[in-house]
């Protein structure tokens, strides 16, 4: 396919394997000749892990943040295309579907018709997404900035905002949005591989606290203030996105979750989706591990 897969993880090896499982066993690895883990803080346990599934790594023994080992595994990318991943990302489509959308998404990049497509499911979006949640009952009140989950909770986006247009591939709908109606994302998403390399190496204004340590991630501001600083960046170009009808579902989890043998993965996270409170659908989760 002319496919790189760059994915990024820091820790939670656990979930790790879980989605690293779901690529496997969907497909996903066998559409790729370049599959590469960036590692922060990396040890022999991430190393085993990586040559367990047959996939180059790349790694630093600190947490060098988000924008670094992006940057690392697009340099690293031999091939046109690159999808960018993070370890909470599973796969919910079989292969057919999974090559079937990748197809469709790598057609509209070659034809200069967006320059990013978006490939978090539309139906299994998974927890956390505030916007879903807090719009799904009135989906026309969603403000205008950010339309990206729009079709989720509406069966006609279109009619709702003219600011999204839509185009039928393969029988199934694809949605596009400008900058000024969606913003970055580190969710699933496919691109040219130069588009992303400029997009990684933009000269952006800093935030004044930018060589603080964060306590929570043991890096620098810096190193984690991508997402935001391309969100402010983003509104402001002339860059159009897809979105798909998507492949991967956000695993919500806690620290050392791992999902009882006979309760798979993907069962508890969507029976979590019933369960409001933060702290029970915690409590739930740790009840259905080992």
């Amino acid at each position: 396919m002319g496919l790189s897969i760059g994915i990024l993880t820091w820790k939670r090896l656990d979930i790790l394997r879980q989605t690293l499982v779901s690529y496997r066993d969907n497909g996903l690895l066998d559409l790729s000749d370049d599959v590469t883990i960036f590692f922060n803080e990396i040890g022999e346990e991430e190393i085993a892990l990586a040559k367990e599934f047959n996939v180059k790594y790349l790694g630093n023994e600190k947490n060098v943040g988000i924008q670094n080992a992006y940057k690392s595994l697009v340099d690293n990318a031999r091939n046109e295309y690159f999808m960018f991943l993070e370890n909470d990302w599973y796969l919910v489509e079989n292969s057919i579907v999974t090559k079937k959308r990748l197809d469709a998404s790598i057609a509209l990049l070659e034809e200069n018709v967006v320059d990013v497509v978006r490939l978090r499911h539309r139906i299994y979006f998974g927890r956390p997404c505030r916007i879903v949640y807090r719009n799904k009952k009135n989906p026309h009140l969603t403000d205008k900035s950010d339309l990206a989950f729009v079709p989720s909770i509406s069966d006609n986006p279109c009619a709702l905002f003219k600011e999204i247009t839509e185009k039928k591939i393969d029988d199934e709908t694809y949605y596009f949005v400008g900058p000024k109606n969606t913003f970055w994302t580190n969710n699933p998403c496919i691109f040219k591989t130069e588009f992303i390399k400029k997009m990684l190496y933009l000269n952006l204004p800093q935030p004044t606290n930018a060589n603080k340590i964060h306590k929570k991630y043991k890096t620098t501001i810096a190193n984690i203030a991508y997402e935001g600083l391309m969100g402010l960046y983003w509104q402001k170009s002339d860059h159009t996105t897809a979105l798909s009808p998507g492949l991967f579902m956000h695993l919500d989890y806690i620290e050392d979750f791992k999902p009882h043998r006979k309760y798979p993965a993907i069962l508890v996270q969507i029976f979590t989706w019933f369960v409001p409170s933060e702290k029970r659908r915690k409590y739930f989760r740790s009840k259905y591990s080992r």
